[in-house]
């Protein structure tokens, strides 16, 4: 069973910063933008070490913005999570549990993440 904290000194991108939309000849394209792909590989490189589970986790996630400025919640832990697939679980329907909690400190972002892998279920 692995356990482990990560502390990154940036904020995830917002749903809407991680995914474009596109639209051709009738056809509208999902893509990850260049903010995306660079949190993607900022977190690769955070969490080299950890062995990807098939097992459910729990996952605790603080948020601290460094401005007040309004943000919705929910906007940050979906890029969050689909970053996470594939480098720390195999499927996000892995997370049984999910605590996020959103905090203020000026000048300073921060996003601390807990993982607990549990037994399989």
């Amino acid at each position: 069973m692995q356990r482990t904290r990560i502390e990154l000194d940036r904020i995830p991108p917002s749903t809407n910063h991680y995914w474009g939309i596109t639209a051709r000849r009738g056809f509208v394209k999902k893509y990850v933008t260049k903010d995306g792909k660079d949190f993607k590989e900022y977190i690769i490189r955070k969490w080299y070490a950890w062995k990807i589970t098939e097992n459910p986790v729990k996952m605790r996630i603080k948020l601290q913005f460094p401005t007040r400025r309004r943000c919705d919640i929910d906007n940050y832990n979906k890029a969050l999570l689909d970053v996470l697939q594939g480098i720390i679980y195999k499927d996000d329907n892995q997370i049984i549990e999910l605590h996020l909690t959103k905090h203020y400190l000026k000048g300073v972002p921060k996003t601390i993440i807990d993982i607990e892998e549990l037994k399989g279920e």
